[in-house]
């Protein structure tokens, strides 16, 4: 089970490209098998139940900083995602749902980079639910 927020950016995607553009890691999983010696293992990523959750008022970006992202990976996540966290969201959630759909994205209403009450209420529940049900 995987719970995330204030994803500083975005989420990996996994994917090997995204409109013709190779997305290596940490954007996407193109050189996962260099990097690990093993190829990217899809069925294993959508058996786990994840809850991925954004501030809808979080401007922490990670994508911008190159501690996180090298340029070049940077410059393709803003052309091709978005070039604010709350922009790339929907993008990453289209992307990631059509291939994990048990995979949940939310919007943290109102939210900067902490979790609200209401949101704690739904992890929660989630946690729970796969706690119980898995």
């Amino acid at each position: 089970m995987v719970v995330a927020g204030g994803l500083c950016g975005m989420p990996i995607l996994p994917i090997h490209s995204y409109h013709d553009q190779t997305l290596r890691y940490p954007v996407g999983g193109a050189d996962l098998e260099y990097l690990t010696g093993r190829p990217f293992n899809i069925a294993a990523f959508t058996n786990v139940p994840q809850f991925l959750y954004q501030g809808e008022c979080d401007t922490s970006d990670a994508v911008q900083f190159p501690d996180a992202y090298d340029a070049p990976d940077r410059d393709l996540i803003n052309q091709l995602l978005g070039e604010t966290p709350i922009e790339r969201w929907a993008v990453c959630e289209t992307i990631v749902t059509h291939i994990a759909p048990r995979i949940e994205f939310h919007i943290d209403p109102g939210a900067a980079h902490q979790t609200s009450p209401a949101m704690g209420a739904q992890i929660k529940a989630f946690i729970q639910k796969h706690i119980f049900n898995p």
